[in-house]
């Protein structure tokens, strides 16, 4: 028997070949899109949450499955979005196939070369909007008339995956990825106890204290209380003025470099988590730094990771978008809302803190570092949630002493230190109400203070408002209250938690 090779065959071959032929200008247009939509989007977003670690570690606890699920968003979704427009408009209207592929390629090319010039030259908006205008209909033409432009095109398509692999690999955001040395250490605990630990942030001491050296019961019960159960170290100092070197001193007892690397298990391995996270359960609620490595501590769900950052990640283009000029202060201040946009959510990450407190037959470690009284202060004493900043922070910033916009400023801090004292409060009658306040190690201190007119680094004029900080320590069956006048540093709080539960710390401590 013989194959029929009559004219039925040759059409059936005809059509299989057409196919094929469909088949790869689909692939090949698909490929100019994934170049052009990664030099639009996928270039600068990778790049601006990449070199924005400080962001990062502020937001997120990553893991290296998060950051290549968002790349991969990053890189395709767009991508495959233009196409699919495109594969519609030629199913309708065959005949305009190529002339939609080669106008949308003309548009991206346009954008791109206004993004282009707004950033690197001073030319108003009017101008670059111009000269977008002219290349996307050169860039059409191009695309359109020469078959050497569209293989220039998917040869620029290695592009994108290589932001995507510096993105995971060699960004400084990359640094969250690793914990490194960072596990748990074997030592042997004599008196354990449960640990409940609470590190609050921008707090000066003095603001507590009514003009005799005590703490002012008519504004702050909460923390008179606790300083009536506790031992009130009333000289304790930080050692350094800002978050990145001050809370990993607090955790390791170590003086933080002055050149202070990301605070992450992967630069701190050792710390108050390592040390008791071979024995304890750790319920650990970080804010600004992530210390503990996921190992112990685990990650945020995929989920919540991945579309946190694909909506950061819109932000970022929708500042890249804006037809202002774009500049670098208006970068920074783009990423300082950010930042502030996970300061507001401060009294909802205590709620979560305060919820998350259960009974425990085990030792257990109830960690909490919190954004408050830190700015923007939006807190009301009672715990109600103005909704805003009463005043924009720039507002008060480079003010005299005496300038009423520096007394507005301590006026909206102390309002947000007694938020901060309600949710003590609330935290206080958790612990008593699930039978662990008695028994446990509660230890609340904070990171650095704050100064009015408002400012974060130590001067000759306000050093005492940046330095002294709070520093309580209930050692467990402790019931009455004792102030000691020592000079106590922050990296004295945990050798002398260390004591407490009768531990050895593994480490040279300073």
């Amino acid at each position: 028997m013989t194959l029929d090779t009559g004219p039925a065959s040759e059409a059936s071959g005809g059509r299989g070949r057409a196919r094929s032929d469909r088949a790869r200008e689909e692939f090949s247009a698909f490929i100019e899109l994934f170049a052009l939509t990664g030099l639009l989007i996928a270039q600068p977003v990778l790049n601006f949450l990449g070199n924005g670690a400080r962001y990062m570690v502020v937001s997120y606890r990553l893991t290296t499955r998060d950051f290549i699920i968002f790349s991969l968003l990053v890189l395709f979704v767009p991508a495959v979005v233009v196409w699919v427009v495109e594969a519609i408009v030629g199913a309708v209207w065959p005949r305009a196939r190529r002339r939609t592929h080669a106008v949308i390629c003309g548009l991206l090319l346009g954008t791109i070369a206004a993004n282009f010039v707004k950033v690197s030259t001073p030319l108003p908006a009017v101008a670059y909007l111009v000269l977008a205008v002219g290349a996307a209909i050169l860039g059409m033409r191009l695309v359109l008339g020469y078959a050497a432009v569209r293989q220039w095109l998917r040869f620029l398509a290695v592009a994108p995956l290589v932001f995507a692999l510096l993105f995971v690999t060699a960004s400084p955001a990359s640094v969250l990825l690793s914990d490194g040395a960072a596990h748990p250490v074997h030592v042997t605990i004599a008196r354990p106890a449960r640990v409940v630990m609470i590190v609050l942030d921008e707090f000066q001491e003095e603001s507590l204290l009514d003009g005799n050296g005590h703490i002012d019961a008519a504004l702050f019960p909460n923390f008179a209380a606790l300083a009536n159960a506790s031992t009130w170290y009333r000289n304790s100092s930080t050692v350094a003025e800002y978050t990145l070197r001050a809370v990993p001193a607090i955790l390791t007892g170590k003086l933080p470099p002055l050149n202070a690397p990301m605070p992450t298990a992967s630069k701190y391995p050792r710390s108050l988590f390592t040390l008791l996270g071979g024995s304890y359960r750790l319920n650990v609620h970080e804010t600004a730094e992530q210390v503990c490595p996921t190992v112990l501590c685990g990650s945020l769900k995929m989920g919540n990771a991945v579309s946190d950052l694909t909506h950061d990640g819109l932000l970022v283009m929708r500042n890249l978008m804006d037809l202002h000029k774009y500049s670098w202060t208006h970068h920074v201040g783009f990423r300082l809302g950010i930042e502030r946009g996970n300061e507001f959510k401060a009294f909802s990450a205590a709620q979560a803190f305060i919820d998350s407190l259960r009974p425990s037959t085990e030792p257990t470690l109830d960690y909490l570092h919190l954004l408050m009284p830190h700015q923007p202060w939006r807190y009301l004493s009672d715990g109600r949630d103005a909704g805003a900043p009463a005043v924009p922070l720039d507002y008060l910033l480079s003010k005299p002493a005496n300038s009423p916009r520096a007394a507005l400023g301590r006026e909206m801090y102390l309002l947000q230190l007694q938020a901060t004292d309600w949710l003590l409060g609330q935290t206080i009658a958790k612990l008593k109400a699930i039978g662990a306040w008695d028994q446990s190690l509660v230890v609340l201190t904070a990171d650095h203070g704050v100064s009015f007119p408002f400012q974060r680094y130590a001067t000759a004029p306000n050093f005492d408002q940046i330095l002294w900080t709070p520093l309580f320590v209930k050692a467990p069956s402790q019931a009455t209250g004792a102030i000691d006048d020592r000079p106590a540093l922050s990296i004295d709080v945990l050798p002398t938690m260390a004591d407490i539960l009768g531990v050895k710390i593994p480490w040279k401590v300073d």
